[in-house]
């Protein structure tokens, strides 16, 4: 897993969610100032959902597998390469760029974007959002240099305001 962005919110209170650097928070957790926390999962992401739930299915295994599998044959690759080379040309000459991944998924998009994006910048932050904790275990394998966090994309995202 990659290093907390600064930009992260705690999805309880809203206040700055920290890495494992902030006082109180175990070894490998994010956690703001109020005291609310949330492990790493062994398997690269955190698990940011809260509250009573949603009424969204997450995909199961079965689901993710059968995705993975479709887009590992190629069949949205140039849709992959057209979103990657748009957001390439949007990356400022030198600065910081952050990558925000909202329903990532099994994260092949994200990857097709941090390969073309690493071309221009090696100061990438990248974010993915995704409600399944299977579809996040194959997102943080494809991608460990992001940031992945278990979450329901349709409750406020677990960011600050740009």
């Amino acid at each position: 897993m990659s290093s907390t962005p600064p930009l992260l919110r705690c999805p309880v209170c809203r206040g700055p969610l920290n890495g494992s650097d902030n006082p109180g928070a175990a070894r490998g957790a994010l956690a703001c100032g109020s005291g609310h926390s949330f492990d790493a999962a062994r398997q690269g992401y955190y698990n940011l959902l809260v509250g009573k739930g949603t009424v969204f299915e997450a995909d199961t295994p079965d689901m993710v597998a059968a995705r993975f599998n479709f887009l590992e044959a190629g069949h949205y690759r140039p849709l992959a390469e057209a979103v990657a080379g748009t957001i390439a040309r949007l990356v400022p000459p030198r600065g910081k760029f952050t990558v925000l991944d909202s329903g990532t998924g099994t994260g092949q998009y994200l990857r097709a974007v941090l390969d073309e994006v690493r071309r221009a910048t090696d100061n990438c932050t990248a974010v993915a959002l995704d409600i399944s904790k299977f579809a996040l275990r194959r997102a943080a394998r494809l991608n460990p240099e992001a940031l992945c966090l278990a979450c329901d994309v349709w409750q406020p995202l677990p960011v600050a305001d740009a």
